[in-house]
């Protein structure tokens, strides 16, 4: 059933009490008002874009909900929610399966108004938002960094600005023979995707369903804004990236590599990638990383890439896990047991799971 919900509250904004209203509708309804705060308010990013927000519907059958804002007959901030599909709980989170998807706001004062009625008028048991830094009422988790490269300038630079020990890694993969090709059809999609469930069954966790990419690659193909990148040597391929542009942006989202691959591979894909792009956009998003996942967080640093904070906000509580990069107890022992299914049981089960992870 498709929820709408209203509730008018008291706040005082912009310097004087007004009468607000928290409204929170099915993004099918809420469209022409989701599509009007992207184009008045700045800081909208991939994940709040309709391509993005489309192959979540499409491939998980997400339920999205906009929740908006208004005060003196006029929109100030808003935000899109997915109801997860967990049955035992129940919660709404912005934005599932997205490492951030902050609220629109014309100001930090709305944003605080609009996370306050969301607190005192929750659709859900549990709200989650991420990449805002909460209010008073909300749970705070900053163990998150959201890590980009600037690929503003000329490639040499950038290049020179990786750590040596990177660019040596990539010239050892280059002179054993390695070579790098790009592509962007479903038969690239379905290339990557194996490489992603040796990889993901490597790490002890499930893969999302091909489906799903090949979602985002239906989505994003059309405005030739969709990526993937493959290190092969005589035939096989040994790492690839899937990578998404929005705007002057580019998103490497997902990478994979084969246990058995060549030194180097990972390091010469990423500096093929800066070679391609750099002084064309504006920047490399490498995504989110566990700031306690020092392997992750020293290849994207050695590969020069900054660091930002990027708080997640809960309400009225955390989850007692909150990152696959820093499992507890049961996480570990359930990632062990993953190592060891056979593949076509992994991938059967982790493709009719995932949608319950998020």
């Amino acid at each position: 059933m498709e929820m709408t919900n209203n509730a008018v509250f008291e706040a005082r904004s912009y310097d004087r009490h007004t009468t607000g209203e928290l409204a929170i509708e099915p993004l099918s309804k809420a469209l022409p008002r989701w599509r009007a705060l992207l184009q008045e308010m700045d800081g909208a990013t991939l994940y709040h874009r309709e391509p993005w927000l489309r192959a979540l519907e499409r491939a998980y059958r997400l339920k999205l909900s906009v929740a908006t804002l208004s005060a003196d007959g006029r929109i100030i901030a808003g935000c899109v929610f997915a109801r997860g599909a967990h049955p035992l709980r129940p919660r709404m989170v912005s934005l599932s399966f997205s490492d951030f998807c902050p609220p629109l706001s014309l100001d930090d004062q709305a944003r605080e108004i609009l996370l306050s009625a969301l607190a005192a008028n929750p659709p859900a048991p549990r709200l989650e938002i991420r990449g805002v830094e909460p209010s008073a009422q909300w749970i705070a988790e900053r163990s998150f960094q959201r890590w980009v490269l600037d690929l503003s300038r000329p490639a040499a630079p950038v290049i020179s600005e990786m750590s040596r020990h990177f660019r040596y890694n990539a010239r050892r993969a280059a002179a054993s023979g390695v070579r790098v090709e790009k592509g962007s059809s479903a038969e690239h999609v379905r290339r990557f995707y194996r490489l992603q469930l040796q990889a993901r069954r490597r790490l002890g966790l499930p893969a999302q369903p091909l489906g799903f990419f090949l979602a985002v690659r239906d989505e994003f193909a059309p405005e030739a804004n969709v990526e993937l990148w493959f290190a092969t040597r005589k035939g096989r391929d040994f790492a690839a990236l899937f990578v998404l542009r929005d705007g002057c942006t580019l998103h490497c989202k997902w990478s994979a590599r084969a246990i058995d691959s060549p030194q180097g591979v990972s390091h010469l894909l990423n500096t093929a990638l800066v070679e391609e792009h750099a002084g064309r956009v504006s920047a490399l998003d490498l995504g989110r990383a566990d700031a306690r996942n020092a392997g992750l967080v020293r290849f994207k640093s050695e590969l020069g890439a900054r660091a930002f904070a990027l708080p997640y906000a809960y309400f009225p509580k955390a989850p007692r896990n909150r990152s696959s990069e820093a499992m507890g107890l049961f996480g570990r022992a359930a990632s062990r047991v993953w190592r060891h299914l056979p593949a076509p049981l992994a991938r059967l089960v982790g493709a009719s799971l995932y949608r319950f992870f998020a």
